[in-house]
């Protein structure tokens, strides 16, 4: 849950819930690695969010890992630009 208080663009403030969909319980390494990439994301850091999925990946098998990460990056920049705003909440 991301809680937003008020300010000058939210004069109402404002709630966010994520949802993963699922229930699981994740080891503390998965849990470790999830929480990193989340906050990469979180924090517009695509292109390292890339590189975390390739190193924590249990396979991975990609043949050109900068040209994965640059477009995790761009994914990571279009969601921030439409819709993700957290400038306000401490990951």
């Amino acid at each position: 849950m991301i809680v937003r208080p008020p300010s000058k663009e939210y004069p109402d403030g404002s709630l966010g819930m994520l949802d993963a969909g699922i229930v699981v319980e994740l080891s503390e390494r998965d849990n470790r690695n999830f929480f990193t990439l989340f906050e990469a994301i979180a924090y517009g850091n695509g292109k390292h969010a890339g590189y975390l999925m390739l190193d924590n990946a249990e396979e991975e098998d990609c043949d050109e890992p900068e040209e994965f990460a640059a477009r995790i990056a761009e994914l990571v920049s279009m969601v921030h630009k439409s819709t993700l705003s957290l400038q306000e909440v401490s990951v």
